[in-house]
């Protein structure tokens, strides 16, 4: 009851807070190529029932005609814009719909199309005793499951080694699923989608020099800032106060760049996923470091602290 009760208000909220971006991605698909909007795909549900899935077209039309039901690596029937759409998970936002009207849940299973379901044995036919979910332990681990499908045996490796694996993933969840254990899985889908860049591997710490290179460049910088701006007559006694406060500083900004893998990327050549890494660690840095300051300097500015307000701003360049 509760599981059900989550899905009907984030469903909801998301079809109605994502609504402007369903017409620019409709304008997109059907500029990119001719053919419906969303494409409906018949998947097997709840105790076997089946139903249609929504998703927007990332292929041209009839392609499910021209081709397998999965989708290959490097297949090309998917379209530019298709593209895309997958590589964000896009696609699958009209499966919102699928979860509002209770063909499906946020987290479960991930559906399978009825040519696939008919090879379940008896044991892996206990996925369908619970609703098919967006996103599952088996989506967060086979995201990029069109690359394991290439060559010409392709269909014969999904239904011997890809799907068992798949299923029995899903079994895990099917035997030990809980509340808590669905709102893990919603965090870390969120997580994945805002930074796709920390899940791919990343080359090891490039050597232990370079951070402490970056250490002391982050502290002469702080130094040097505070030196330019403050020249009052009491200059290093508030130095030292500043000091003893750069230290907090220095840790928070060195634990945001590795936890954003900052150190285990190759900078020679930057991409956008690079700049969108720094753009984050700044923004979170900065607004770390403001909070604080204003922080101290309120602080600072009480009767009978040793430095007043004034100390900070009264001499500044």
């Amino acid at each position: 009851m509760l599981k059900r009760l989550l899905d009907i208000i984030l469903s909801a909220s998301g079809l109605m807070l994502l609504s402007p971006l369903y017409g620019l991605i409709a304008f997109w698909i059907k500029r990119d190529s001719p053919g419906p909007v969303i494409y409906w795909s018949e998947r097997i549900g709840l105790n076997g029932k089946p139903f249609r899935i929504a998703k927007f077209r990332t292929m041209r039309v009839n392609a499910d005609r021209e081709g397998p039901a999965i989708t290959l690596g490097n297949d090309n029937r998917i379209t530019s814009s298709g593209h895309w759409l997958r590589q964000y998970r896009l696609d699958e936002i009209p499966q919102l719909w699928n979860v509002l009207t209770g063909d499906m849940s946020l987290v479960g299973p991930r559906p399978e199309a009825p040519q696939y379901v008919a090879d379940y044995t008896p044991e892996q036919r206990q996925v369908l005793s619970v609703k098919p979910g967006i996103t599952g332990l088996t989506q967060l681990d086979y995201k990029d499951e069109a690359t394991l499908l290439v060559g010409p045996n392709w269909e014969e490796r999904y239904r011997t080694q890809v799907m068992p694996a798949k299923l029995a993933t899903d079994l895990t969840y099917v035997h030990n699923h809980s509340f808590a254990g669905d709102l893990k899985i919603l965090l870390k889908t969120a997580y994945r989608l805002l930074y796709p860049y920390t899940q791919e591997k990343q080359p090891a710490l490039r050597g232990r020099h370079l951070f402490l290179i970056d250490t002391l460049l982050i502290m002469l910088a702080y130094i040097l800032s505070f030196a330019l701006r403050f020249d009052n007559i009491r200059f290093w006694e508030v130095m030292l106060a500043y000091i003893r406060l750069l230290f907090p500083f220095l840790g928070l900004k060195l634990i945001i760049f590795h936890r954003f893998d900052l150190y285990r990327r190759v900078w020679r050549y930057a991409s956008i996923k690079e700049l969108i890494a720094v753009f984050d660690v700044k923004s979170v840095i900065m607004i770390q470091l403001r909070n604080a300051l204003k922080s101290y300097i309120v602080i600072q500015g009480k009767p009978g602290c040793r430095f007043q307000h004034q100390h900070w701003g009264s001499s500044a360049i």
